[in-house]
């Protein structure tokens, strides 16, 4: 149960998001072959913007994996020692708590998304300043 559980499920999660990454990638390099077709972009321009795009979607999903990790670790951790008998050396909070976090997961994905979107944030600064007071702006470069 523990690998159909958890490690199937931490594998599945990494690998849909290592493919979207990928077909982002893949979809700024066909998206720069057509602006070249058509003159319409300045090819070198595009390129630190689709450097930029790879990096953001490579950190929103490392930071959906650490939180997805971070709540059912300590769940997953509990039901092995159960399997392997080692329920009994734990307090009941300790066994409790991490099915809090478990069932907290489904809470973050949203946050990460809503709060990684520039437009979302910019509008949530504006609106409730002190929400974001441990979250600097990111700089903008022009």
């Amino acid at each position: 149960m523990y690998i159909f559980g958890f490690i199937i499920p931490v594998m599945i999660i990494m690998y849909c998001y290592y493919q979207i990454v990928k077909t982002v990638r893949n979809n700024e390099k066909e998206l720069k072959k057509m602006a070249q077709k058509l003159n319409s972009e300045n090819p070198t321009s595009m390129k630190s913007g689709d450097k930029k795009a790879d990096i953001e979607a490579a950190k929103t999903s490392v930071i959906l994996i650490c939180f997805f990790l971070m709540s059912w670790t300590p769940y997953a951790t509990v039901c092995f020692m159960a399997l392997i008998g080692q329920l009994p050396a734990m307090t009941p909070f300790m066994s409790e708590l991490p099915v809090f976090f478990a069932k907290s997961a489904t809470v973050y994905n949203p946050f990460v998304y809503a709060l990684r979107h520039p437009k979302f944030r910019a509008e949530l600064e504006r609106r409730i300043p002190f929400l974001l007071c441990c979250c600097p702006p990111k700089k903008k470069v022009n």
